[in-house]
């Protein structure tokens, strides 16, 4: 072992037993703070809404509540803001369904303010998108949603119920319901 009398510098800090340290702290790195199984879906998403030229919606408030009012299912609520607009997504168990699943599906319920005529698209992971309207009170439903990455797009009419244009393209971030 060499005496370290100055500072260190040039390839005399590196030793015979570093690439063995480095991959011990590649391990500790691994199983401490793993990458995400679903960072690859996650970029592809981020990619494609590139394409959209949309504006992104910032996630604001996730908060999980174990007791609901009317169920005894937990519920889920998202908040989202972006400019002038605000989005309320509210997530709760969907009603049985016909066809057995491996993870049960969910209801998502949501209030864009302010109300604005739209269309609004689910985006899933491997599955084609799902696409609802948003109605003159500013809400839009999905009833049967696999509990996967998507991501909702919102494409407002070209012309409002006032006959005045409305905001372009927005979307929230890909979230995991």
């Amino acid at each position: 072992m060499s005496s370290l009398s100055g500072p260190i510098t040039g390839p005399e800090i590196w030793s015979s037993g570093d690439p063995e340290l480095m991959r011990r702290l590649a391990q500790m790195w691994d199983e401490l703070d793993p990458v995400p199984a679903d960072v690859v879906t996650r970029t592809v998403f981020a990619v494609q809404l590139e394409r959209l030229d949309a504006e992104l919606l910032a996630l604001q408030d996730d908060v999980l509540e174990l007791t609901a009012v009317r169920s005894s299912e937990p519920m889920r609520t998202l908040s989202f803001v972006g400019g002038e607009v605000a989005l309320m997504l509210t997530v709760t168990a969907a009603s049985a369904r016909g066809h057995a699943k491996s993870a049960p599906a969910v209801r998502v319920d949501g209030f864009v303010m302010p109300a604005m005529p739209a269309v609004v698209e689910l985006r899933r992971d491997g599955a084609a998108p799902a696409r609802a309207r948003v109605d003159v009170h500013g809400r839009f439903m999905f009833p049967d949603v696999d509990p996967t990455l998507v991501q909702l797009i919102f494409r407002p009419d070209a012309q409002g119920s006032s006959g005045s244009a409305t905001r372009g393209t927005f979307a929230c971030p890909a979230i995991r319901l």
